[in-house]
């Protein structure tokens, strides 16, 4: 059978529309199958944060006050920034694992307030289950790419990526309930702050650097399950201000991110033991009018720097030294740690 020429023409434009569409198949193909890396099959349901909040603080209160009635912890919600998340699936269910993904917030998200910055940082879920956790802020240095081993690092108070906070593991999979959670963000370090009086002393009182000897200055977080390595080095803290503490006894305090007077993110551990003295831990460093005077904290009454917790340490100086008051922690709840007798401890001169 002959074809006329409008038939051949027909017939060739057939055949290449049905070339572009399996092409386009197959592109699509290609890009399911990109999607779906790292999932087991089926299985291409993106995660969907519904809200993320951080660890509060609490109004000061005593000690004691604490021991019979704590106030509970508030939990901020995050309405700014990005967090990092991690997957893990156990062997077998067919995920690769994903470290960092970037995920921002949106005020306009619907139903999620966070979402992923781009395909590649999307955290798709599949059929298996899958352990997911979180910290915050995000960050992208690539210091933070494994969830077992993340670095922390004792530093003057900072508000970036630095000052971490994480959520550990929960199990979600691609099931429309299964694939969507909150974080609730705990912090991974400590903070100390400081509170400046002086009582009949003679000079100038300028306060030019603030350090916080023998504590640990490096370690490691398990953010998968809270746990932290075993911190085994002790080294000095310090920090250069610029602070006068005035002679009406008036109070002047450190204040966090404030560069002339800075306060402290501690890796959070029990105090080593201070050599020379028995039954001492920290000891509080001061370079005031040029010369340097120190206060030894004594373990029964501040053992351990805890995580979330926000230290207050009150230091009187006087005509013959420095005086230690009070430690103060709150959930960042409020302690107060104090020398015998409810007195400002009182450090000593060089």
């Amino acid at each position: 059978m002959k074809l006329n020429v409008t038939e051949i023409r027909q017939s060739l434009a057939l055949g290449g529309a049905l070339l572009l569409t399996l092409a386009a198949l197959a592109l699509q193909g290609c890009d399911r199958a990109d999607q779906e890396a790292g999932l087991p099959a089926p299985g291409n349901t993106p995660l969907v944060v519904l809200s993320a909040g951080i660890d509060g603080e609490t109004p000061a209160g005593t000690r004691a006050a604490a021991a019979s009635t704590r106030a509970a912890v508030t939990t901020t919600e995050l309405t700014t920034g990005s967090l990092a998340l991690f997957l893990r699936g156990a062997a077998g269910t067919g995920y690769a694992d994903k470290n960092n993904l970037k995920y921002t917030y949106t005020a306009a998200g619907t139903p999620s307030k966070w979402v992923a910055i781009d395909a590649a940082n999307t955290l798709y879920l599949g059929a298996e289950q899958a352990s997911v956790c979180a910290c915050y802020p995000h960050n992208g240095d690539g210091t933070c790419n494994d969830p077992t081993a993340i670095p922390l690092t004792s530093q003057a108070y900072t508000a970036t990526a630095a000052n971490l906070s994480y959520d550990t593991d929960r199990t979600l999979d691609g099931t429309g309930t299964g694939c969507k959670t909150s974080f609730t963000l705990k912090r991974a370090y400590a903070k100390v702050n400081f509170t400046f009086t002086r009582d009949n002393y003679p000079s100038a009182g300028k306060l030019t650097q603030i350090t916080l000897a023998n504590c640990h200055t490096k370690n490691t977080l398990n953010i998968r399950t809270g746990v932290y390595a075993t911190a085994t080095t002790a080294a000095d803290l310090s920090n250069t201000v610029s602070l006068t503490i005035p002679a009406d006894k008036t109070p002047v305090a450190t204040a966090d991110g404030d560069a002339a007077k800075n306060s402290f993110l501690v890796v959070p551990g029990n105090i080593p033991d201070y050599a020379g003295a028995t039954g001492m831990g920290a000891e509080v460093v001061l370079t005031v009018d040029g010369k340097n005077v120190r206060v030894l904290i004594p373990k029964t009454t501040l053992a351990a720097w805890q995580a979330g917790k926000a230290y207050n340490i009150r230091i009187k100086l006087t005509g013959t030294g420095i005086t230690l008051g009070t430690v103060e922690t709150k959930d960042w709840t409020t302690d107060e740690v104090k020398a015998d007798g409810n007195k400002p401890f009182v450090p000593k001169l060089p």
